[in-house]
């Protein structure tokens, strides 16, 4: 292994070319769209070149495929770290020769933007890439519940970058449903603490009950590969339309699941993508919110300017919105946007999305969905504003955590934390008030997601409700006798 430093003095034109020199020269969309991204939106303004690395998730890939052809490519990759600071050698050898590694982890970690592995494989060298998310996104980019903390060593310190692993498909060993449900998983495990699957072991996961099939993975493949990795695959269609499917794809957000995205593109293909985060309403991009009616209630959950979405065809963090087909009873279609959030391109039409849930969780978002749409009117008539909501699944110990910055007093907060018990993790439904400039907590409703969703609304796996606002607390006294629920009312 060796390491050399790269300054840029022109940096749109020598991200280019350093990606280019080390994927073999040969044009490719992704790393294109690799450098603008480095130099546009993180500002990259140096790199350190790591050679002869070994990649764990190409390695498995080449023992698997690669190192049984007659002229197998080689086996080391090559890493290259990003830098939004213009580092010097001066800099790097004074941190070399300090008393201790704390020089050169201040020199690297404040100004570490992540790392693109390009593999020996002349048509497809993208392999896991782990990048930041943009800066420049606006102050209300809502990026982190989608993906985790990977730790890099470098110069013998240990790096930490947050984001969701990136790689281009392959199709001799994993088409694109391979490398988006790759990338799916990898924020799922890495968030519970396990170690990231490589490519090689989804899709033989994937494929165990079904040998001697190409590339791609049909549905029972994919869900088969979830349950490998301990997880549970639920699938949400779009049948009520985009707002609706925009408030599932929020909610699963929100509690740190990537989503894995099936669209129908217009020549009629079908292809896959990892959606990482979206970004809320803020003073630059302002939006109304997502409406969606069921039955006699209309719920209002907060906007979203658009979504980011990994695409092998392209690259990390692309950004996309979802809107309403212009054609009668058809699904909604997801557009490509620029960085000003206008449409370039219409992207497909979304037939599902999926996420692998932890397998306690036994509710779905379209549960909490339900449970928010049968309280909304005790809580529209008891405040009389512009009610608002959100859901999420969270674990019971942060949920209980994130009291303390609230208005609940210490006989509350203590009598939740004593005397109810939390499932791992809870679903949390949100009621607030929003306007321009402020949002006020109205209430929690906390559920156990160990139990199922039951018609029986006595049966509502209710774990407590959290009212900020006195007027409600009559009101859902009343309610919770009329239903004869057991639960805790703070």
């Amino acid at each position: 292994m060796t390491l050399s430093l790269k300054p840029f003095d022109i940096p749109a034109l020598e991200i280019k070319q350093l990606l280019d020199d080390n994927a073999g020269g040969r044009p490719s969309r992704q790393i294109d769209y690799i450098a603008g991204y480095l130099s546009t939106y993180l500002g990259a303004k140096s790199a350190i070149v790591e050679t002869d690395y070994v990649d764990r998730h190409y390695v498995e890939e080449y023992s698997a495929h690669y190192a049984r052809l007659l002229h197998p490519p080689p086996k080391a990759s090559t890493r290259l770290h990003f830098f939004q600071t213009r580092l010097t050698e001066a800099a790097l050898d004074d941190a070399l020769q300090a008393d201790s590694a704390e020089s050169m982890e201040t020199l690297l970690q404040g100004a570490y933007l992540g790392f693109v592995v390009l593999r020996p494989l002349p048509d497809t060298p993208v392999g896991r890439t782990i990048l930041a998310v943009p800066s420049s996104e606006g102050a209300n980019r809502q990026y982190s519940p989608a993906w985790g903390r990977h730790l890099v060593h470098l110069f013998g310190v240990e790096l930490t970058i947050r984001g969701l692993p990136f790689q281009q498909q392959d199709v001799a060993v994993g088409a694109c449903a391979t490398t988006a449900l790759w990338s799916m998983l990898a924020g799922c495990v890495r968030r519970d603490g396990g170690r990231t699957p490589t490519p090689g072991q989804v899709r033989q996961a994937a494929s165990r009950r079904h040998r001697g099939l190409g590339p791609g993975l049909d549905k029972q493949q994919i869900a088969d590969a979830i349950h490998a990795f301990g997880r549970r695959p639920v699938t949400f269609k779009t049948l009520a339309g985009a707002d609706n499917f925009s408030m599932h794809l929020q909610c699963y957000l929100r509690s740190a699941l990537p989503i894995l995205l099936e669209v129908k593109l217009p020549d009629g293909e079908h292809h896959a993508m990892v959606v990482a985060g979206f970004r809320g309403p803020d003073d630059d991009e302002p939006a109304g919110p997502l409406c969606w009616q069921t039955g006699a209630v209309t719920l209002r959950m907060p906007g979203m300017t658009r979504i980011y979405a990994h695409d092998d065809n392209h690259g990390p963090y692309e950004r996309f919105t979802i809107r309403d087909s212009d054609a009668e009873d058809e699904n909604p279609v997801l557009v490509s946007v620029d960085r000003d959030g206008l449409p370039i391109h219409l992207r497909g039409e979304i037939q599902a999305g999926t996420v692998a849930l932890y397998p306690k969780v036994r509710l779905t978002a379209a549960a909490l969905l339900r449970f928010a749409a049968e309280w909304w009117p005790i809580i529209e008539k008891a405040t009389a504003g512009a009610t608002q909501f959100e859901c999420s699944f969270e674990l019971g110990g942060r949920y209980l955590e994130s009291l303390y910055a609230t208005t609940l007093t210490r006989a509350q907060r203590r009598r939740l934390m004593s005397d109810v018990q939390m499932s791992r993790y809870v679903g949390v439904v949100q009621f607030f008030v929003a306007d321009d400039r402020d949002r006020v907590p109205l209430a929690d409703l906390v559920y156990d997601t160990s139990d199922i969703d039951r018609d029986d609304r006595a049966l509502e796996p209710l774990l407590a409700v959290v009212p900020f606002v006195d007027a409600l607390r009559a009101p859902f006294e009343h309610e919770l006798k009329t239903r004869r629920a057991d639960c805790a009312l703070l």
